[in-house]
């Protein structure tokens, strides 16, 4: 199977122009009260795999979601590190860097992708953010002994409704994306 191959400095770019062109089915399931991050991390990986597929290819490329381990080449590695008795924590998506890529250890981007739900609270949004952040903190070792020599990337994502009320996160960037949209993102690198 074909390694779908993206840059850190694309990853961003990728989910912004994913909400601009799906912004007409994004709004109606922005306005469930419910949770919406799981679609959303469905909804963008197939659309990443279709705009990244070769022209002609009905492969499906190396894209995962809802991710609890990774294949290292000679076992599966948890993504993130827990204590005894903690829960398995997953990571939302994971696909491979255009950089460094190795057969048996390829370079990673470990996404968390959170979405702003209708019903809920802007300091919520806020603190879930930092969740994730504290959550690709914990990255394992073992799957990734050596970031600079293997590469990896791990990313926090946040979509939120465009509010004048509503300001950056700290620590993070922000992007426009589509009519009513913003990313917001915290990375271990510099994302431009």
């Amino acid at each position: 199977m074909p390694y779908l191959m993206l840059s850190p400095y694309q990853a961003v770019d990728k989910v912004v122009e994913w909400i601009g062109q799906e912004e007409l089915l994004i709004d109606e399931v922005f306005r469930f009260s419910g949770d919406w991050d799981g679609w959303a991390h469905n909804q963008f990986a197939r659309w990443l795999q279709h705009d990244l597929r070769a022209p002609g290819s009905e492969d499906l490329l190396d894209v995962r979601t809802e991710v609890g381990a990774i294949w290292t080449g000679e076992a599966a590695t948890p993504v993130f590190q827990r204590q005894p008795g903690e829960r398995v924590e997953r990571a939302n998506l994971v696909f491979n860097m255009t950089e460094n890529i190795d057969e048996e250890a390829p370079a990673l981007i470990v996404m968390q992708l959170r979405c702003e739900a209708t019903a809920q609270q802007w300091d919520d949004f806020l603190s879930d953010l930092s969740a994730d952040v504290s959550l690709l903190y914990r990255v394992d070792p073992a799957l990734l002994p050596d970031p600079a020599e293997r590469g990896r990337v791990v990313l926090a994502l946040g979509i939120n409704r465009v509010d004048s009320d509503h300001g950056v996160a700290p620590g993070f960037f922000a992007k426009f994306a589509g009519q009513k949209y913003i990313v917001q993102w915290w990375a271990d690198v510099e994302v431009e």
